[in-house]
């Protein structure tokens, strides 16, 4: 990489690490969260996001097409879209928002089904909790939400589509609305974690494993679950090449 290559590239992460939540800022509104943000090159494709009204908290959980600079490009597209579309336009449905990050993002993109036109966009996972945090609504685009109660996981499903351009029938994003109990934990994530190579025989860590890895620290403060997820991730990983980047926010009740 050249000098004024690598200069581009440090100010583009100066500028994306000045859009995203400090990890604080979420702790001192949400109490009990961590964000385990580890991305795989200098500037990620994995993004987080956050915002508070008098009623609610509001946080997204990003995957963006691509990792390093491509990836980056969209996630601060991402995030000046929400930005928009919540701090500006008020929308606090979370399908609804949604469905409008995604055909914003096909508008700006200029995505059409021609060949070599833009496929960019996103997976991601967008949930609004209520202020006295005994309600939950959830709307996903292929990043699920996995619900930890009394050492028992529920997953609740996205829609199997993407943010952005589909090929087929693109159908509006539902949500959840989930009753919450105190000690609940709330997991949101992207695939980074889960398709990370390592272990003895150099094989996935895959989604069962990060199930378990989550069941298993449900009784440990919060600062320390996110000890032990950086831990295993670097004892799975060994000596191997990060393959994407890992986004993971883990939030107790």
């Amino acid at each position: 990489m050249g000098k004024i290559a690598g200069q581009s590239i440090n100010y583009a992460v100066k500028i994306q690490s000045a859009l995203l939540p400090s990890e604080e800022e979420m702790i001192d509104s949400l109490g009990n969260i961590y964000v385990y943000f580890k991305p795989k090159d200098i500037v990620s494709g994995d993004f987080y996001w956050y915002y508070e009204t008098n009623e609610y908290f509001f946080y997204a959980t990003a995957d963006c097409t691509g990792h390093g600079v491509p990836g980056g490009f969209v996630s601060m597209l991402g995030i000046s879209l929400l930005n928009e579309i919540v701090k500006d336009k008020k929308i606090e449905e979370p399908c609804d928002v949604l469905d409008l990050l995604s055909a914003k993002i096909v508008a700006g993109l200029k995505q059409t089904d021609v060949k070599n036109a833009s496929k960019d966009g996103m997976d991601i996972s967008f949930c609004r909790l209520n202020k006295q945090k005994t309600e939950l609504t959830y709307a996903g685009a292929n990043n699920d939400l996995w619900l930890i109660r009394n050492n028992q996981i529920e997953v609740f499903k996205s829609d199997r589509q993407p943010v952005g351009f589909h090929f087929g029938e693109l159908k509006q994003f539902n949500q959840h609305k989930i009753p919450l109990q105190k000690d609940d934990r709330i997991f949101t994530f992207t695939d980074g974690f889960a398709d990370q190579f390592g272990g003895s025989k150099g094989k996935k860590f895959k989604p069962n494993n990060l199930k378990n890895l989550f069941i298993s620290t449900y009784s440990h403060p919060i600062v320390e679950q996110k000890h032990i997820v950086n831990l295993t991730f670097e004892n799975w990983k060994g000596n191997l090449e990060q393959v994407d980047d890992i986004l993971i926010i883990g939030l107790r009740v």
